[in-house]
């Protein structure tokens, strides 16, 4: 296998789960396997763009499908991705974290003392909090900077 062909699937699989509603379909593929009907209610998107993020995933090789009369069946291919994304988890959380820790220590010590160079990794890690509703650690930014 050339290393262009290796690249270019890992490039699908990694574009395939760089999506929010694609991670959630993947949490309810856990435990079972699921028409699409079945993903609909805990979407709360239309049948047309479930079955387009089904695809995506399917596509990549990270889900698997069987026809039974009028319905599609869909199931996790290989249970390593949720290997990989407990690690993706780990990275977040433990960048997250360091993020968290820098800006406490920035609220808790004067910025004023700081050179114009030493405020522009809080001012981006405030920036990044703030304005990502999915992070875990929003309310603390918010705590420290509203």
């Amino acid at each position: 296998m050339s290393k262009d062909v290796l690249v270019e699937s890992k490039v699908k699989i990694l574009k395939a789960l760089a999506d929010p509603t694609r991670l959630q379909i993947l949490e309810l593929l856990k435990n079972e396997e699921r028409c699409v009907c079945g993903f609909i209610p805990a979407l709360r998107k239309a049948q047309s763009t479930t079955s387009k993020h089904l695809d995506i995933l399917y596509d990549a090789g990270i889900l698997d499908r069987r026809v039974e009369g009028r319905r599609t069946i869909y199931r996790v291919k290989n249970p390593k991705v949720f290997e990989m994304l407990r690690l993706v988890e780990a990275m977040a959380r433990e960048e997250l974290a360091k993020m968290a820790k820098a800006l406490e220590a920035a609220r808790n010590s004067s910025e004023q003392g700081l050179p114009l160079e030493g405020r522009e990794p809080l001012n981006r890690c405030r920036a990044l909090l703030l304005n990502n509703s999915l992070s875990p650690y929003r309310h603390i930014a918010i705590y420290l900077y509203n």
